[in-house]
């Protein structure tokens, strides 16, 4: 949702990493899973993820999981479009745009592909 909501279309996963667990999630526990942007390349949103869980009868939640996805916008025709680039203002959202950038030039260039709908994160 948080992808759709910014590109204003459908978006596809196209990588997920740096998942954390650090707690188990129990039958009975209510879940709140919140999404925040981090950066926008050409044709991808950087998105991370969080999974907080409480007990429906206690005051409190409890970090359970986090993750980063990357997603590619896609547009009427099924193929990667260009995204509405997001220009981060506040230091702290600029300091996690410049966190994924730094991932970006981890994970390193990807090749190419000849499959389609196919994009470049």
């Amino acid at each position: 949702l948080c992808a759709a909501g910014w590109c204003g279309g459908e978006a596809v996963t196209a990588y997920v990493g740096g998942v954390r667990f650090h707690r188990p999630i129990h039958i009975g526990q209510v879940v709140e899973v919140s999404a925040r942007l981090l950066h926008t390349g050409r044709q991808t949103l950087h998105i991370a993820t969080r999974a907080s869980v409480s007990w429906p009868h206690e005051s409190g939640t409890h970090k359970a999981a986090e993750s980063l996805h990357v997603l590619a916008a896609l547009g009427s025709d099924g193929n990667a479009t260009v995204v509405r680039q997001w220009e981060p203002r506040l230091p702290g959202d600029v300091s996690l745009d410049e966190h994924a950038r730094r991932l970006i030039q981890i994970r390193g260039p990807r090749p190419a592909s000849t499959a389609t709908r196919m994009v470049a994160i």
